[in-house]
């Protein structure tokens, strides 16, 4: 790590894995409408696109609860838990 006088200077790389170890210890529940919901690829995860009247969330979702149900959930309003992560490599973070 280097420095300038007293302040740490840090990498990006550095920054976007302090922000997903900090994301990763919020937990807490979100109430949204599905405005997509999608398999990705032939794993057994899900992307979801949680929206209010004023933006969305990002989420992702494992588990085979969703399977085949994509369609019917479209327009649904959810109440779900879990906590915030961060892809690293683009610094995008989703709810999951």
């Amino acid at each position: 790590m280097k420095q300038i006088g007293d302040k740490e200077i840090f990498s990006v790389t550095e920054i976007n894995a302090i922000a997903k170890e900090t994301l990763e210890l919020l937990t807490f529940w979100v109430e949204g409408e599905i405005a997509e919901c999608e398999q990705i690829s032939s794993y057994n995860f899900y992307k979801i696109i949680l929206k209010d009247e004023k933006t969305i969330l990002p989420c992702v979702v494992s588990g085979e609860i969703l399977k085949g149900k994509q369609d019917t959930l479209r327009g649904k309003r959810v109440l779900v838990y879990g906590n915030l992560t961060l892809w690293e490599p683009r610094g995008q973070y989703q709810f999951r």
